[in-house]
């Protein structure tokens, strides 16, 4: 009995070893290894070249050169002939200014002392106290008067004094013709004289005390600017003789700088300016005389009534002797009540 236990013992073990057997042989197959493969030093990263960022894309990743941009124009450059000019570009430096307007005669008025000028106007006449024919510009010799529109907030009596001077001279105490200003509120009177020489003048009106209250500024004949320019005459030819240049022309003609009316004269000087006059009194005219040839010559001096025009050879004749400037003075004295011109040719 014991034996055959054995034997059953035995066989039962064979049998779990053939199912142990296989089980082991239908375990899975062990995944592969990884290859490996052999082993690389580290090697350090090299930087890439320096490229445009503007340069394009595909030139980079090409690896194909890559052109530099156009260069930046400078400002010395010039421009090229067929580039376009910007629309807000500024006008070269050279290029020419445009001409100012023409400049108007200077006219200022003002007030002084109570007495003051509202207007003054130029012209070529004055009838029944308007001014005839206005205008600034006149033909040397021509008669140039000036209406005076004045003021006198005080309402006494007083006097102002017109004066025809050079452009932007002031006028000296007492110089120019004295005229009588009423005891009244408003009042207009006028004055005239003329300018044998091109160039411009100013009609300066003065109170009693020598204050400027007016100016008012007229051209006698062409200015400057109507001047012809000089040519460089050109050389005779060969086997010729060039003609005599003209004789050069003398200076300015014979003026009047002033001209005052006064009753009685002391040391070459108006010891009492006046413009009105009783009959018979003596009307001395006080003349500084202007002679850029220093040609000795004479001027007549004539008593007239208003608007008056002298005979030719008529008025006491001054002798003016060869100097640039020269003072002298005539006197005489009228009857009848009214009004005179003391004319000088």
């Amino acid at each position: 009995m014991r034996s055959i236990l054995g034997w059953v013992a035995v066989f039962g073990l064979c049998l779990a070893g053939t199912a142990c057997k296989k089980k082991e042989g239908e375990a899975p197959a062990p995944a592969p290894a990884a290859e490996v493969g052999p082993l690389v030093e580290p090697v350090e990263p090299v930087e890439p070249p320096a490229v445009d960022a503007g340069a394009p894309a595909a030139a980079m990743d090409a690896g194909l050169p890559v052109e530099p941009p156009p260069p930046e124009p400078s400002a010395d450059a010039e421009p090229s002939a067929d580039a376009e000019p910007p629309v807000d570009a500024a006008p070269p430096a050279d290029a020419a200014p445009p001409e100012p307007p023409p400049a108007e005669f200077l006219t200022e008025t003002g007030a002084a002392e109570g007495l003051g000028v509202e207007s003054i106007v130029l012209c070529t006449a004055i009838e029944n106290r308007m001014c005839v024919g206005e205008k600034r510009e006149f033909a040397p010799g021509e008669m140039v008067w000036a209406l005076l529109r004045l003021t006198n907030e005080t309402r006494a009596e007083t006097e102002v004094r017109v004066t025809y001077v050079a452009e932007a001279v002031s006028a000296t105490p007492g110089q120019g013709v004295q005229l009588r200003v009423p005891a009244q509120e408003r009042y207009t009177t006028f004055s005239k004289s003329s300018k044998p020489a091109d160039g411009r003048y100013d009609v300066v009106v003065t109170t009693a005390g020598g204050t400027e209250v007016a100016r008012a500024r007229f051209q006698v004949g062409s200015s400057a600017a109507e001047t012809p320019e000089t040519t460089t005459p050109a050389e005779p030819a060969p086997g010729t003789t060039a003609a005599p240049a003209p004789p050069a022309p003398l200076g300015t003609e014979l003026g009047v700088a002033s001209i005052e009316l006064c009753r009685a004269l002391e040391n070459r000087r108006c010891a009492e300016a006046a413009s009105v006059f009783a009959p018979r009194e003596l009307v001395w005219a006080l003349l500084r005389v202007t002679n850029p040839d220093r040609t000795e010559t004479e001027l007549r001096v004539s008593y007239l009534a208003a608007g008056g025009t002298p005979a030719p050879g008529e008025g006491l004749a001054l002798r003016v002797p060869a100097q640039e400037r020269y003072t002298t003075f005539s006197k005489a004295g009228k009857t009848n009540p009214g009004r005179y011109d003391v004319v000088v040719c």
